[in-house]
């Protein structure tokens, strides 16, 4: 599902927060706090988690952000792989 990405996006983009999917077709994610964390940075993770879900309930939100962010990475990899295949043929004709 997409609900785990909505929320995973954008905190790690705006709020440097790591977490991740916790399983395939599972609503969860796993938080990924430092081995050594104190009181500032719980509060810290509990507001940017708070605020990241209100933005889940507002249209389009992190939908539109994910859906950006996924556009952006394919559009990324295919200009590597063109520029690869060009260096490529320019090797083999030399």
């Amino acid at each position: 599902t997409l609900f785990p990405q909505m929320v995973e996006v954008p905190l790690v983009s705006k709020h440097r927060v790591l977490t991740q999917v916790a399983g395939h077709n599972m609503d969860a994610i796993q938080i990924l706090p430092p081995l050594m964390i104190g009181e500032n940075e719980v509060d810290y993770f509990v507001t940017a988690f708070a605020e990241t879900l209100k933005a889940c309930r507002q249209f389009p939100g992190p939908m539109l952000e994910l859906a950006l962010n996924t556009a952006k990475s394919k559009s990324a990899k295919r200009a590597d792989s063109r520029l690869n295949g060009a260096q490529a043929e320019a090797a083999a004709a030399h």
